[in-house]
């Protein structure tokens, strides 16, 4: 055998080694993984942007088939802007001579996850980290009828936005600022995505989850995610400058691009939006907690499904004439001019609301709002 067919039989035999090693690789690679590091290592990526103070990128992936989904998502740093462009949740991955490579669909090119160096059944080993198998995941039935999801202003260019999500998917949206979309509209979200938000959902302990995160830190933004369930609050969990343990990270990260996901959608009652002046914020529940912005989202939400003919109080009810801004750092909201807001009257289940200039709109929920989340007036 002359050199040349040598070498061409010592190529064949290493590229089927990697081949074999890569197929291997790839059918160990499929499940749920938690990526975490070797004592004393720190990631290091050039092309991703500097660490934020507070939050730290997820540890979750999961590999099915040959598609890749990150419980960050996927972005693009684009270093001239500093700017993240939003490439999705999932995208395709491939092995090759041991490297994991995922698919930039911005890009169009195929970026370098990691060597694998070796694998057993529970662990797969990198360089710099390993990915060690996720445990089964309990699968938790978490119903609701609608959940409320907000995010409020900080120093800085936290997105500010309250929507609504009902069981079938349809999207009540407020962007005030710094979100993808800005205005308020009304739609649907995509079905993939939302089938894959419920997923995460239900591998969570809703019920039991504490009813607060926080960090002991200044100049943040407050997030809320709220779950309605028989017209009324059935749990609230808050988050200040933390994000919870991971898979918790993992709902909040879809939630918070669950915007780029609205489809048909259509302005809503941009006129009528009086959620944002908050007429009701000086009702407080028996543990003291204030009529919140995340509360008046959720009754004006209710208040535009329910507008009935018109009619008169038959018990005591309670009338606001006068009304304080909610809007971010009390600027005029940029995407939609609201009537002015001159009164608003309610016995708690039915209301008549009064704007400038304009007759009084009639409305009837059909049940008592503020004795359903326990709230009363002092």
């Amino acid at each position: 055998m002359n050199k040349l067919s040598q070498y061409i039989l010592l190529l064949i035999i290493i590229t089927s080694c990697h081949n074999s090693f890569d197929g291997k690789a790839n059918n160990a690679l499929q499940g749920n993984w938690i990526k975490e590091y070797y004592p004393e290592e720190t990631m290091i990526d050039e092309d991703l942007p500097p660490p934020d103070f507070f939050f730290k990128p997820n540890v979750l992936y999961t590999f099915q088939n040959d598609t890749l989904f990150d419980a960050n998502q996927f972005h693009n740093y684009n270093k001239k802007t500093k700017k993240n462009n939003y490439l999705g949740y999932k995208t395709k991955f491939i092995i090759k001579d041991s490297i994991i490579y995922w698919y930039n669909t911005l890009t169009k090119q195929d970026i370098e996850y990691g060597k694998i160096k070796k694998f057993t059944n529970d662990t797969i080993y990198f360089e710099n980290f390993m990915l060690v198998k996720e445990k089964a995941q309990q699968v938790y039935q978490n119903k609701f009828d609608a959940i409320i999801v907000t995010s409020s202003g900080c120093y800085g260019t936290c997105p500010i936005y309250n929507y609504r999500i009902e069981a079938d998917g349809t999207f009540i949206y407020d962007g005030e600022k710094f979100t993808n979309i800005e205005g308020l509209y009304k739609g649907k979200i995509n079905k993939e995505y939302f089938n894959y938000f419920k997923k995460i959902l239900n591998q969570i302990d809703i019920k039991n989850l504490p009813n607060k995160y926080e960090r002991l830190a200044t100049d943040g933004n407050y997030e809320e995610l709220v779950f309605v369930k028989d017209e009324k609050v059935i749990k609230k969990i808050s988050f200040y400058l933390n994000d919870g343990p991971p898979k918790v990270k993992q709902l909040l990260d879809i939630l918070r691009l669950m915007d780029y996901y609205l489809e048909d959608k259509k302005p809503y009652q941009s006129q009528n939006y009086f959620s944002i002046q908050n007429p009701l914020y000086f009702y407080k529940t028996e543990n003291g907690e204030d009529f919140s912005n995340y509360q008046m989202f959720y009754l004006w939400t209710e208040l535009m499904k329910h507008q009935t003919n018109p009619f008169k109080f038959t018990s005591k009810t309670i009338k606001i004439n006068n009304f304080r801004p909610n809007y971010y750092w009390n600027s005029e909201h940029k995407y939609f001019n609201p009537k002015s807001l001159v009164s608003l009257e309610t016995d708690h289940q039915r209301f008549q609301i009064k704007f400038k200039n304009e007759p009084i709109q009639y409305y009837d929920l059909g049940y008592n709002f503020l004795e359903n989340n326990n709230y009363y007036t002092n």
